[in-house]
């Protein structure tokens, strides 16, 4: 029923648009704003894509639309850590080092990932107790980081 009026008048389209978003349909948002690059359009494409989960396109799109804040929040919800502190800012950089998963420095196997480690012949790369140890060491190293940049101090001291 609205199908001429949307095609016609970029206002209604953009009203329909944001009415999806608030339905919570972000396919049928993206849908009404096309391949429109007015800052209106870009914005409502940004706020269907989070809704989508593609941060990173939602990044863009923000961009494009003129609101750089609003990409800038986005950063930390796609993990990009690196890119939420200005550069050489040693906090940003101590938490940006984190693991983002426990144990992703590990193979499959439990042995290290880095494919330059070397151990005796016929030993695994990494034993279970020094395995956790290592563990223990980096969670130390987290929970550390995570105090500072909680309480607004300085690096912590590995």
């Amino acid at each position: 029923w609205l199908s001429g009026t949307l095609a016609t008048d970029p206002r209604s389209r953009r009203l329909a648009a944001r009415a999806e978003l608030v339905r919570g349909d972000a396919r049928a948002a993206l849908a009404l704003t096309g391949a429109s690059v007015a800052p209106e359009d870009l914005a409502l494409r940004a706020e269907a894509l989070v809704q989508l989960g593609d941060f990173a396109a939602a990044r863009d799109a923000y961009i494009a639309a003129g609101l750089p804040e609003e990409a800038a929040r986005l950063q930390t919800w796609d993990g990009d850590w690196a890119g939420v502190a200005p550069p050489g800012d040693p906090l940003a950089e101590a938490v940006a080092a984190l693991d983002p998963e426990p144990g992703a420095s590990l193979a499959a196997d439990g042995s290290p990932a880095d494919p330059g480690a070397k151990s005796p012949e016929g030993l695994p790369e990494e034993g279970p107790l020094a395995r956790g140890e290592r563990l223990l060491a980096e969670s130390a190293e987290a929970r550390a980081a995570i105090d500072a940049l909680l309480s607004g101090s300085d690096t912590p001291k590995p």
